[in-house]
């Protein structure tokens, strides 16, 4: 609450001038639409092979970013929320996930050496893996408001070309067409939207696998596990960066998911 005799002409211009500031705390506001179709292939297990393959295609639009995971989008009139309805931040419009598990059919009880010593020797591995291939997500840009007041009302940026340039000419460094977007003008909400599904970050493309072999000697067990985490090491890379005034604006500036080997030993009794 304000309790000074004087104050800033512009503070009594807020829709209610008698408070200094207001917190949100987790308030529930706005609105979320998800509309989608799953696909899925399942094989149980038979010969000690079992999968699943499942497809989903999908659109997620909303009217608000997330409280805790928002990429930077901002809702630029707070009295009327459908002006910021998108496509979501994180909405991906393809994605597969898969995975599988296969017993090798080597040792007692498979096709091959299920006798002798060999058998005890060799026997027992298993081998699985999870793979993870995703569309990337939407672009989000950052734009500071010019409002002359604050207000909480926001702004986006004015949208003066085709963000798209042709899949040869994309790089990291050109990953959209920067040309596209201006800072809008003073005392305006810009052209745009809070996310540009027509421009998508990178793609996700994720394998993992796992070998392993289990030995029983009555009630105790002794697992050997070798994992390979992104086996075949394919960059992750991040979103471009979409703040105006950043000298890197339009460049992918960070990445991830180098492929990272493990090897445990598991004891059980």
């Amino acid at each position: 609450m304000l309790t000074a005799s004087n104050t800033r002409a512009s503070q009594l211009l807020k829709p209610y001038p008698q408070y200094a500031g207001i917190t949100r705390f987790r308030d529930s506001v706005g609105d979320a639409w998800y509309n989608a179709v799953t696909l899925r292939l399942e094989k149980r297990t038979t010969q000690g092979l079992s999968y699943q393959v499942a497809y989903t295609l999908s659109k997620e639009q909303d009217t608000v970013p997330e409280r805790f995971g928002s990429r930077g989008s901002v809702v630029i009139d707070p009295n009327d929320l459908s002006r910021s309805k998108s496509v979501a931040e994180d909405d991906r419009t393809h994605v597969v996930t898969t995975y599988f598990i296969w017993e090798l059919p080597v040792g007692p009880g498979h096709r091959w050496a299920n006798g002798g010593w060999m058998a005890h020797a060799i026997g027992g591995w298993r081998l699985g893996g999870i793979g993870t291939f995703a569309s990337g997500r939407p672009l989000v840009l950052g734009v500071t408001a010019s409002n002359g007041v604050s207000t909480g009302l926001g702004a986006y940026a004015n949208v003066i070309g085709d963000p798209k340039v042709p899949a040869n000419e994309q790089t990291l460094d050109h990953w959209f067409n920067t040309a596209a977007f201006a800072q809008p003008a003073p005392f305006t909400f810009g052209t745009g939207t809070r996310t540009y599904p027509v421009v998508r970050g990178p793609k996700i493309n994720r394998l993992d696998l796992l070998i392993s072999r289990l030995q029983k000697a009555g009630a105790s067990s002794v697992e050997l596990r070798m994992e390979a985490q992104n086996v075949l090491n394919t960059p992750q890379f991040g979103e471009p960066v979409g703040n105006l005034t950043d000298p890197n604006f339009g460049r992918i500036i960070t990445g991830t998911g180098e492929r990272r080997l493990q090897l445990g030993v598991r004891l059980g009794f």
